[in-house]
């Protein structure tokens, strides 16, 4: 069930084309988690259907998506860009760099970058939105009831026959706090972030 559950997760996602693919080389892999392994530090966990996950978030990098800074802006150095998905490399700690930024009211959307290893691996952002499962007894009436008293925005069904919704969120760490305090209250099924996730070549 749980294996079904997250291949459900990983195909709803390509089709709403909310998870960006960014590829790479392995050497370039190889390069990434050397790097990471050097600044590490904090972990979160998050709800992939009912199964808990955890990242390691790193100290250096952040994501933009939308491409709207400058490099004098982003105050880093720009690693990679790619189908609207910029990773930048920070001087300073990188959750830092997003709240500065975010503070200055820089029309960007950032998140931290994660890794789904302790010791590296391909790197992940948060998005901005998140996918919600709701009760099969419930109807559309009783979902968009339960969006409007948690002051949430419904975009759009993802799945109707599984009642999946797709529920509006800020990027970064905001979109997996609301998706684990949504899971965690027991209304619903699950509720998971939408990841971006960076995918290698081998």
């Amino acid at each position: 069930m749980i294996k079904r559950t997250i291949s459900m997760l990983l195909a709803l996602s390509t089709l709403l084309g909310c998870q960006t693919a960014m590829t790479a080389n392995s050497d370039e892999a190889a390069r990434s988690a050397q790097g990471f392994r050097q600044s590490a530090s904090e972990k979160v966990t998050w709800f992939d259907g009912r199964r808990q996950r955890s990242a390691w978030v790193s100290e250096r990098e952040f994501a933009e998506f939308g491409q709207a800074l400058s490099a004098s802006e982003a105050g880093a150095e720009l690693e990679k860009e790619s189908r609207g998905v910029r990773l930048w490399l920070s001087r300073d700690d990188a959750p830092s760099r997003v709240r500065s930024l975010r503070a200055k009211a820089v029309r960007a959307k950032l998140s931290p970058v994660f890794y789904q290893y302790r010791d590296g691996g391909p790197r992940m952002a948060l998005a901005g939105n998140i996918l919600v499962r709701f009760k099969a007894d419930w109807d559309i009436g009783r979902i968009e009831a339960w969006a409007a008293d948690h002051q949430l925005k419904l975009l759009k069904p993802v799945l109707k026959s599984r009642n999946i919704y797709l529920i509006e969120s800020e990027p970064g760490m905001a979109s997996l706090e609301l998706a684990n305090e949504i899971h965690r209250s027991g209304e619903v099924v699950y509720a998971t972030p939408n990841w971006w996730r960076e995918t290698y070549l081998k």
